[in-house]
Order: C-alpha cells, then structure tokens, then sequence
C-alpha cells in the first residue's frame, strides 16, 4: 500500500514540474511583452486599455499558478505519531526501536504512514487542480493581449 501511494506522490510531482515548465515559457512570453506594454500604456485609448487589462491579468493568473504550485510541491502535514516507516521519525529513531515492537503495532505505524501518505497526495493534487486553470486562463490572456494589442 506504501509503495502505490509513494508512486501517487511521484506522479503527482512530476505533473507539477511539467505545469512549472508551462509557466515558465509563460513567464518569458509575458516579459517579452514589457516594451510593447510600456508603449500601449503611454498610449492609452479605449483598446490600449483592454489590451493592458488582459496582460495584467494574465500576470496575476501566472503568479496565482504558480504559487498553487508552490504549496503543492510542499504540503504542510503534520504527523503526530511517531511511525518507523516515516521520515523524520525514520532518521531520529535508533536502530533498537526500529527493529523492537509487535506484528499489530508495526502494522499500526504501517497504516499512519500509508493514511499520511495519502493526505500527502491529496494536498498535491488539490495544488494541481488549482493551478491548471489559472495556467490555462494565462495562456488565454496572453493570446487576448496578442490579439488586441495595435501592432509594434
């Protein structure tokens, strides 16, 4: 059970660097944009405006992405029971206790790690599903700017 929902956690950590590389070329396509913004805002007509507002948001849905992905990558779980299967209990512990106790109480710690490892999972995958869109709706913006913005 331990190894499937480690393999979860892997899955789950490599669709967030695939969506970071995504923002990433997001990233620099948004900064390229800096000089045509510069000379649109010292414009500003009714389209210069729109075009402005759709970059700007496009920027604010990047940055939200990103720091979806953030919390993603490093969920904040708390583990209160001490679990030989589990780190840091697993680095602290010395050799004796790892190998001391009975069938019930190493198939417990068994079942904390496995339900931790769960949550871990869970908290990924939460992070992706909010990432996503707001990846999505930067490219959709950054096309909208593309479109709108008069031509260099």
């Amino acid at each position: 059970m331990i190894n499937t929902i480690s393999t979860l956690v892997n899955n789950a950590d490599t669709k967030i660097g695939l969506l970071g590389i995504v923002d990433t070329a997001l990233i620099g396509a948004f900064a390229a944009q800096h000089d045509r913004a510069m000379t649109t805002l010292h414009q500003a007509d009714r389209r210069d405006i729109i075009a402005l507002v759709l970059l700007a948001l496009g920027v604010v849905a990047i940055v939200t992405s990103i720091s979806c992905l953030f919390r993603a990558l490093q969920p904040r779980l708390d583990n209160c029971h001490p679990s030989r299967f589990s780190f840091p209990w697993l680095a602290d512990a010395n050799l004796a206790d790892l190998m001391a106790g009975d069938h019930q109480q190493i198939r417990h710690e068994a079942w904390i790690q496995a339900q931790t490892l769960s949550k871990i999972v869970r908290a990924k995958y939460k992070g992706l599903r909010r990432a996503l869109p707001c990846t999505v709706l930067a490219g959709a913006l950054l096309v909208g700017w593309l479109i709108v913005v008069p031509p260099a």
